[in-house]
């Protein structure tokens, strides 16, 4: 079961967000990322995504990626980097 989208399979297209938990990765990768120092665009940089990009993640913005699932992959990469489980 994935703990970002509360569910253990998705059909193709329909992936239902659980933004409470999206909120709460996203506020600890920013908590992670301010004590290290790092800015917006230097995470983006590292992660091969836009400064606005990482900001949604960390604010929970759908409208900065095509579709959820892209949204979904960017915030687990960007947990992974930061440590956040």
């Amino acid at each position: 079961m994935s703990s970002i989208t509360g569910r253990s399979a998705a059909p193709a297209g329909d992936l239902p967000l659980d933004t409470r938990v999206c909120g709460q990765v996203g506020a600890a990768c920013r908590e992670v990322r301010t004590a290290r120092g790092l800015t917006l665009a230097e995470v983006g940089e590292r992660l091969l995504l836009s400064t606005r990009q990482v900001r949604a993640l960390e604010d929970v913005d759908l409208s900065a990626f095509h579709n959820p699932a892209f949204f979904v992959a960017a915030l687990r990469k960007y947990a992974g980097f930061t440590g956040v489980d």
